[in-house]
């Protein structure tokens, strides 16, 4: 939501960041103290299901809820929605999940954005009974990915990270808030592991590909001195066939000792 003098300056900028990303098909504009942003015939729908100065009464709560965040998400799922989605969830937690469901009003999400970084997610819905039943729901979920090897395999932490995923209720509304030293953690739990593995599976393609490099330099050794190895990686270094960088171990970096030790 933004106020009738900020929102041209911020409408554009809407625009110019979805032209330097390449969303081309994005178009943006301003309904009431709205900007909205998608495709045109989204737009389109949501214009003629809404009033042009006033939002809907379930938008207008939805924004209230994450207001004043830099980024906010709002979802107000249909009866079509909430079908499809009460008929996947009892395939995973393995039981009927369409009364919770079907009591979903709105989602809204908030985020600010580093250095910053917090999160407010609020799930309305139709009273107390509907809310307790709805996080009944989410519980069985985390209970679910708990137990799935697969899950715990992708998140070293996971018990941790599942609780401070799981909202709470208050009243007709579940309510997760993530203050900076909360969203710093799970980040920490969440991406951690996975970085660390990204950097170990790169530094094993960087040794995979010096030693085939070395061994290129070898071929060429032994081609031009009758079959025979050079006694040590010196002459390959100084025939320029295997570069000083190969000769190093990727987890100590280029200035890590040198290997020019004898081949046999």
């Amino acid at each position: 939501m933004v106020s009738p003098k900020d929102s041209a300056a911020l409408l554009q900028q809407v625009r110019d960041t979805a032209r330097d990303v390449g969303l081309d098909w994005m178009e943006a504009s301003v309904t009431g103290d709205l900007i909205l942003a998608g495709r045109k015939e989204t737009l389109e729908r949501f214009k003629t299901r809404t009033s042009p100065q006033v939002p809907s009464g379930a938008m207008a709560a939805a924004l209230q809820a994450c207001a004043g965040r830099t980024v906010q998400v709002v979802l107000i799922p249909n009866a079509d929605h909430r079908r499809v989605l009460a008929e996947m969830l009892p395939a995973i937690i393995g039981r009927p999940a369409i009364s919770p469901v079907q009591g979903l009003k709105w989602a809204a999400l908030g985020l600010d954005g580093p250095p910053s970084l917090c999160l407010d997610l609020v799930v309305e819905t139709d009273g107390p009974d509907s809310a307790k039943a709805l996080l009944e729901v989410i519980q069985g979920l985390c209970a679910w990915a708990a137990q799935t090897p697969e899950v715990r395999s992708l998140v070293q932490d996971l018990d941790p990270v599942l609780a401070d995923l799981t909202p709470k209720v208050q009243g007709s509304r579940l309510v997760l808030t993530l203050d900076q030293t909360r969203a710093d953690a799970l980040i920490r739990r969440l991406v951690g592991p996975a970085l660390m593995q990204a950097r170990e599976k790169a530094r094993r393609l960087t040794c995979a590909s010096h030693l085939k490099q070395v061994g290129l330099g070898v071929i060429l050794y032994a081609n031009d001195h009758k079959d025979q190895l050079p006694p040590d990686l010196q002459p390959l270094i100084a025939a320029g066939s295997v570069p000083e960088v190969c000769l190093a171990c990727p987890r100590l970096g280029p200035r890590g000792p040198m290997c020019t030790e004898e081949l046999v």
